[in-house]
């Protein structure tokens, strides 16, 4: 979907907006290198996060058994 934020001075461009039903964890700086990846204990989860710098590496870490399916999908 798209948001756009309306007020007294005008409007924002359009921008991307999601609603979804995993639960949510912000992503934490710093996490460029596989050293510091960020751990996700619990899975399934949304991570937000944002960009500040281009290119922006984000690692993180996650727990698989033989069989599981891990799946990532972004938003710009």
């Amino acid at each position: 979907r798209q948001l756009r934020l309306v007020g007294p001075k005008g409007a924002t461009t359009p921008r991307p907006f999601s609603v979804g039903t995993l639960p949510d964890l912000e992503e934490k700086e710093p996490n460029d290198r596989p050293e510091q990846a960020q751990r996700l204990d619990t899975l399934p989860v949304t991570v937000n996060g944002v960009l500040p710098t281009r290119p922006d590496i984000d690692t993180f870490r996650v727990a698989l058994k033989k069989g599981d399916c891990l799946v990532v999908s972004g938003e710009s």
